[in-house]
């Protein structure tokens, strides 16, 4: 299992979304430790939670600790993604396109179109 730093660098969401994506890809189980520990509200936003619970879906994987306000979770891909076609209400205009930059990496790599 990788364990990533949470907290690195601005210690945003970005490090959780970016981690999520690249071990959706390479089929590798993750462990993110101190989730937005810079920020004013640390921990899981809704909107993070609901990009993890996408990949999760497309990757029919596994999470632990995946709550709003978590500081750690664990991911654990299953499956590579074939494809298809997914609805997610994120809740937040302004968070389409954060889930974008996770999904849509991992859906370039399907085996049929999404």
């Amino acid at each position: 299992m990788i364990t990533i730093d949470g907290g690195a660098k601005s210690g945003s969401g970005t490090i959780v979304r970016y981690s999520v994506a690249l071990a959706s890809l390479l089929g590798k189980e993750i462990r993110v430790d101190n989730i937005r520990a810079k920020r004013d509200k640390p921990g899981l936003r809704a909107q993070h939670l609901k990009v993890i619970q996408a990949c999760q879906e497309m990757c029919h994987g596994a999470i632990d600790n995946a709550i709003i306000g978590s500081k750690a979770i664990t991911y654990i891909p299953k499956e590579r993604f074939e494809g298809g076609e997914y609805h997610w209400d994120i809740g937040t205009a302004g968070s389409t396109t954060m889930m974008a930059q996770t999904l849509l990496p991992v859906a370039c790599f399907a085996e049929k179109p999404s």
